[in-house]
C-alpha cells in the first residue's frame, strides 16, 4: 500500500515587503497588521516609514518658510518624537486599561504598528498643491488617524470601544504636546522662544 504524498504547510509570511506593508496597512488590512505585529524585524521598517512621513510633511517648510531647513529639521525631530510618545502612550494605557489581560501588549510592537500607522501621511508632500492641498491633508490627517487606530486595537488585541479609547486619548494627549513644542519651536508659524 502507498502512503499520500507529504503536503508542507506554507508557514506564515513575515519580512513581507515595505511597500506591500504600507499599501497593506494604508489599506487597514488587519491581516498586514497582525503580520507586522508578529515580525520581530519590523521595528527597523517602521523608522523607515515615519522618517519618509516627517519628510513628506516637512519639505515644504524646508523651501519655503524663513529658516526652512533648520525648521524642517525640527519638525522631522518632532515627528519622531509625536511617534515615539503616541506608541508608548497608547501602550501604557493598554497595559493599565484597555487591553485583555490574557493578551498584555508589548511596547515594541506597539511602536511598530503606530510606525506604520503614518504612512497616509506621504500625502502631505502634496498639501501645497493650488486648490486641493487643504484637502489633499485633510484626507492624510484622517486616513492616518484610522490607521492608527487599527495599529492601537491590534496591537492591544482589543475590541473596538477599548482600541477607539486608547486611540482617542493617546491622539489627544500627543496633540497637546506636540502643540505646545510646535510653538516652542516656532515650528509652523514666524518665529518661536528657540529660533527667531
Amino acid at each position: 500500500m502507498r502512503r499520500p504524498p507529504l503536503h508542507l504547510v506554507e508557514p506564515p509570511r513575515t519580512g513581507g515587503s515595505l511597500v506591500d506593508r504600507i499599501i497593506g496597512v494604508a489599506k487597514l488590512q488587519e491581516p498586514v497588521y497582525a503580520e507586522i505585529k508578529r515580525d520581530a524585524s519590523a521595528l527597523n521598517q517602521a523608522v523607515i516609514v515615519v522618517l519618509l512621513s516627517a519628510l513628506a510633511t516637512n519639505v515644504w517648510v524646508a523651501v519655503f518658510a524663513p529658516n526652512g531647513l533648520v525648521r524642517a529639521l525640527g519638525g522631522v525631530v518632532l515627528a519622531f518624537v509625536a511617534w515615539l510618545l503616541f506608541g508608548t502612550l497608547a501602550w501604557w494605557l493598554g497595559t493599565r486599561w484597555f487591553s485583555p489581560k490574557w493578551a498584555p501588549p508589548d511596547l515594541r510592537q506597539m511602536l511598530t504598528l503606530t510606525g506604520f500607522a503614518t504612512a497616509p501621511a506621504v500625502l502631505n508632500i502634496l498639501g501645497f498643491v493650488p486648490v486641493v492641498g487643504w484637502l489633499i491633508l485633510m484626507v492624510a490627517s484622517i486616513w492616518s488617524l484610522l490607521t492608527a487606530y487599527t495599529a492601537v486595537r491590534v496591537g492591544l488585541a482589543a475590541d473596538e470601544r477599548n482600541g477607539l479609547a486608547a486611540t482617542f486619548i493617546a491622539y489627544l494627549a500627543n496633540a497637546v504636546l506636540f502643540a505646545l513644542a510646535a510653538n516652542l519651536l516656532g515650528i509652523g508659524r514666524g518665529g518661536g522662544f528657540l529660533l527667531p
